[in-house]
């Protein structure tokens, strides 16, 4: 029965032969399943995404919970290597360090472009691979700021690392939840100030030009006040009759 609702699952309108075996060491329970690529109504052969392993797992599992419950074991939001459990006994780990890194910029990021321009800025470069037959969508991050590395161990080769071997919390699917939690970095008595408050500018440009404005005007006045004076001295005219 699950066999055959799989088949119809991932190759709807597709022949196919669904055999159960218990064949095998153990006597295991498991199934075969042959799908004619060629359709039947129109001859349409199976997308490409029917052969993508992934896929597969994902349609089993959507079934096969339906009728037992599935323990897929503890999932490493952070996965830890032999090299990198040195760094636990005192020895950098560039893993580690790409790990903090990837994290910081996370954290201080609000979007997809401000994690990406955190990450250059962390000295990480990062390139997004499309999905494949075995794995979903992930990252493929490089660390290229190597000032933390010994000055004997400086590495012959680039530092890359796929997110899904670093951890799932570092996958395309994952980093978007961690945008926004820089406070979860900080220490637990840690007061953000105030803000400091700035004066609006709008009014300061206003009193500059009023006051250019006044001193125009006292300038003007000043030099009207020469003027008469130069006039009255030359002609012997008073201000009132300059004034007509």
């Amino acid at each position: 029965m699950i066999g055959r609702e799989f088949a119809e699952k991932i190759a709807p309108g597709h022949q196919a032969v669904v055999a159960v075996q218990t064949d095998g060491k153990g006597g295991k329970v498991h199934v075969h399943i042959a799908v004619n690529d060629a359709r039947t109504v129109d001859t349409r052969g199976l997308p490409a995404t029917a052969y993508w392993f992934w896929k597969f797992k994902e349609k089993a599992n959507e079934i096969c919970k339906q009728f037992f419950n599935l323990d897929f074991g503890a999932d490493a939001d952070d996965k830890e290597s032999q090299y990198e459990r040195e760094a636990l006994g005192g020895k950098y780990s560039w893993k580690e360090d790409l790990k903090e890194r990837i994290r910081g910029a996370a954290a201080f990021a609000k979007n997809d472009e401000e994690f990406l321009e955190g990450l250059k800025e962390n000295g990480v470069k990062v390139t997004r691979r499309h999905a494949t037959k075995t794995q979903p969508e992930y990252y493929v991050y490089e660390l290229t700021d190597y000032s933390h590395f010994p000055a004997d161990k400086m590495p012959k080769r680039a530092c890359l690392a796929k997110s899904y071997k670093l951890g799932a919390e570092f996958g395309p699917s994952e980093i978007p939840k961690q945008y926004g939690t820089f406070m979860d970095y900080l220490p637990s008595d840690f007061v953000i100030p105030e803000p400091v408050k700035v004066e609006d500018k709008e009014p300061r440009q206003e009193q500059s030009a009023q006051e250019l404005r006044q001193r125009n005007a006292e300038r003007l006045a000043a030099l009207e006040r020469e003027y008469r004076h130069l006039v009255n001295d030359g002609h012997g005219e008073d201000e009132d009759s300059y004034g007509r």
